[in-house]
């Protein structure tokens, strides 16, 4: 059975409906399907929540916590989510679900392990401009240096995605060159 890994910044099943419809989508195309997801007060580090293994890190996610506690949040995330696809099992593909943007770097490892790499932008309001890579592989970038630098570094891996909403992918296909 192929093996797909989701990284959410963010509860898992409650909180990302988004991601739960796409781990539930992926089991039921016979995907062996794991979440990485943070862990509120009173849930297990791990559980089978509808055939998807769910292991949850422990950061919880706190609104209005203030700059330097956000940013511990968000980084201290990345870096568990990193270790935890460091240390297998092994996946044929990791999606990455951003915000934060920069949650990608978690799939380093595996990627160097051969895996298929998505990232799942779920917020493009974010995005000042979009363009298309000119390879024939499509790649958002947005405008902001951090962006489009993760965007150049997954260009040269070779392996992206990118996935939209309606309203999003209409707004990046007006925005962007015509090789999408």
């Amino acid at each position: 059975m192929r093996r797909l890994c989701m990284v959410v910044h963010g509860p898992y099943p409650l909180g990302e409906p988004r991601v739960e419809r796409e781990a539930l989508a992926a089991r039921a195309a016979g995907w062996q399907v794991e979440v990485l997801a943070t862990r509120r007060a009173g849930e297990a580090a791990e559980e089978q929540v509808d055939g998807v293994l769910v292991r949850r890190l422990p950061i919880e996610h706190r609104r209005g916590a203030g700059f330097a506690a956000a940013l511990r949040e968000y980084v201290g995330f990345t870096c568990l989510a990193t270790r935890e696809l460091a240390r297998g099992p092994w996946h044929e593909v990791v999606h990455v679900h951003a915000p934060p943007d920069f949650l990608i770097g978690a799939a380093f490892v595996p990627r160097l392990r051969g895996a298929r790499v998505i990232l799942d932008i779920h917020d493009l309001s974010r995005c000042d401009s979009a363009t298309v890579s000119e390879r024939a592989r499509p790649m958002c970038s947005c405008g902001s240096s951090n962006a489009s630098r993760r965007g150049r570094q997954m260009q040269s891996s070779r392996c992206t995605s990118l996935t939209t909403t309606s309203s999003s992918g209409e707004a990046l296909l007006r925005k962007s060159s015509p090789y999408f």
